[in-house]
């Protein structure tokens, strides 16, 4: 596997992919790619001749890495559109002669794992043992050749209407796979949502050309508008590679937003919002002065950055640090940070009108708390403070007050005013 990460880390220094999508592609490699399949993974236990053939495992069922091989070829599927072209063809040509050494290592462990039970008498159809062997080939090949057939760019532009005074409420539902989803205000009165697909209609059997990846992109792009709401979905199909969308909405109304991709970018701009609900399971999160009541955002893999104003933020990533400006602090608010694995800093611009309550704790790095008249009721002592318990005087009494809690299992902790 040397070589694939080799690879990838020559492409994050040459500027060709982002360190988020570096670490993204070594991890699915090193759970991918990376397995070998040792003989003791297919041991049936001695002394159970007795027990019936349906309650012991076929060799299929012992097969670890189809849903790894999977995963993987959604990560670099959703790379596609972001990468060199030159540099990502030649890092997938060697991870598919990587897969295809461990299925054949496979196989051996699947003739040998037959071919004991077939000496202890126990009966094992040959149907079952073809159908288990295609069931594992099917799981391998038919991704990889999807991630390697010639794919074709196609565009779809959906226009439409949201009538209402300002300020209307409006429900926005945004969801794809493999592709990023970006949503920017303006000033004209309908919305404007343009979705870029790269299809394979040859994975289903039909011919490969312009049209009929636009009919593909026909069948699985699903929307519905109403005066009230915009929903907008991408399904998944083996002929579609990923698909991300770019949306225009009126900067006049209150939205409630309900955006989720699966390996890709979501960009949210200067909106007015009641609820937002952001999901990704690869890639960064971004809300660029936005303003909403409730947010929910959670990245398993990218980073978080907020700025604008809210009362209640949730902000979860697993690989990834988190970012958040505040421009205003009003009535009783409270932001719930947490990653696994990355840094979490809090810039406040009004850190002498506000009062705030501090809850922060690191596992491997450090806490910084930089604000006026503050008390504290938990203290590390030490050179590297690990938690921090404290709030500004007379912090309940104020009008306008902020309860952050900031946790961080590798990364240091920065609160501070801005």
């Amino acid at each position: 596997m040397r070589e694939e990460v080799m690879m990838i880390l020559k492409m994050l220094e040459e500027g060709k992919i982002t360190s988020e999508q570096a670490s993204s592609l070594i991890e699915a490699i090193d759970d991918a790619v990376g397995l070998r399949i040792p003989e003791e993974s297919f041991e049936t236990p001695e002394g159970d001749d007795e027990k019936s053939e349906e309650s012991k495992p076929t060799p299929s069922s012992k097969v670890p890495g189809v849903a790894e091989i999977k995963g993987l070829v959604d990560k670099l599927s959703g790379l596609v559109d972001v990468v060199d072209r030159e540099a990502f063809e030649n890092l997938a040509e060697k991870i598919r002669e990587t897969v295809e050494s461990a299925v054949k290592s496979t196989d051996q462990a699947i003739d040998r794992v037959q071919q004991e039970v077939r000496g202890r008498k126990i009966r094992v159809e040959s149907d079952d043992e073809d159908a288990s062997r295609a069931r594992w080939s099917k799981a391998i090949v038919e991704p990889f050749q999807r991630m390697f057939s010639p794919s074709i760019r196609v565009e779809k532009v959906i226009e439409g209407s949201l009538a209402g005074e300002s300020g209307k409420e409006i429900d926005v539902a945004l969801i794809t796979q493999n592709g990023s989803i970006a949503v920017e205000p303006w000033d004209e009165p309908g919305f404007r949502v343009k979705t870029t697909a790269h299809v394979t209609p040859a994975a289903e059997g039909r011919t490969n050309d312009c049209e009929t990846a636009k009919a593909v992109l026909e069948e699985l792009l699903k929307y519905e508008a109403t005066d009230n709401s915009l929903e907008i979905k991408v399904s998944h199909g083996k002929a579609l590679s990923g698909a991300s969308l770019d949306v225009k909405l009126p900067r006049e109304f209150l939205y409630d937003m309900d955006l989720e991709t699966q390996n890709g970018r979501v960009g949210l701009g200067e909106f007015q919002c009641k609820m937002i609900r952001v999901k990704t399971s690869n890639g960064r999160i971004e809300l660029d002065n936005t303003r909403g009541v409730i947010m929910e955002l959670e990245a398993s893999n990218g980073r978080i950055d907020v700025s604008g104003i809210a009362q209640r933020i949730s902000a979860k990533t697993s690989n990834g640090g988190i970012t958040v400006i505040p421009r205003k602090i009003t009535g009783d608010s409270q932001y719930e940070l947490k990653t696994s694995n990355g840094a979490i800093e809090v810039k406040l611009a009004d850190a002498d009108k506000a009062g705030y309550h501090i809850e922060a704790k690191t596992s491997m790095g450090r806490i910084v708390v930089d604000l006026p008249d503050l008390a504290y009721q938990v203290r590390d002592e030490e050179t590297v403070r690990r938690e921090v318990v404290a709030e500004t005087s007379g912090f309940s009494e104020n009008t306008d007050r902020l309860t952050i809690k900031a946790r961080t299992s590798n990364g240091q902790v920065r609160i501070m005013h801005s």
